[in-house]
């Protein structure tokens, strides 16, 4: 439950700082972060890349649906939130899924929920992969 309260906790401190709860401004107000969409292979959503304090890269798929590109641009800066560090962390169907990738998740997740205004009466209105489905709908309760 932990890392659930301290994702809510960290992105609602992002929606005061910005006075806006559009997560793709958000996400675009990060100066160190280069965001670059582009096409990539069909296991691979995007990836992450810690390069320096003052240099991070995002990539998502540009062949991804419209809630496709969100919810991975929303992961990828999961990683950049929560300062992970040390390798290129790489969103793809058939990875590994370390604490890392289930924390940026997390991130994801409820920044979709933030973005698109879902709720309970909405959650069958989106379409998003199974992991990411089940911590929307944690989200929730």
């Amino acid at each position: 439950m932990y890392i659930e309260n301290y994702v809510k906790k960290s992105i609602n401190k992002l929606i005061k700082k910005y006075d806006t709860d559009d997560m793709i401004d958000i996400v675009y107000n990060n100066k160190n972060l280069c965001i670059y969409f582009c096409k990539l292979t069909k296991n691979l959503n995007g990836y992450y890349k810690y390069l320096s304090p003052k240099q991070q890269l995002l990539v998502v798929n540009e062949n991804l649906s419209k809630q496709g590109k969100q919810c991975a641009l929303f992961h990828e800066y999961g990683h950049c939130l929560l300062k992970h560090k040390g390798k290129t962390f790489s969103n793809s169907i058939s990875g590994a899924y370390t604490k890392e990738e289930y924390e940026a998740d997390m991130v994801s997740a409820y920044m979709f929920i933030v973005h698109n205004s879902i709720d309970n009466e909405r959650i069958n209105e989106i379409v998003l992969p199974p992991r990411v489905m089940y911590l929307v709908c944690k989200f929730l309760k």
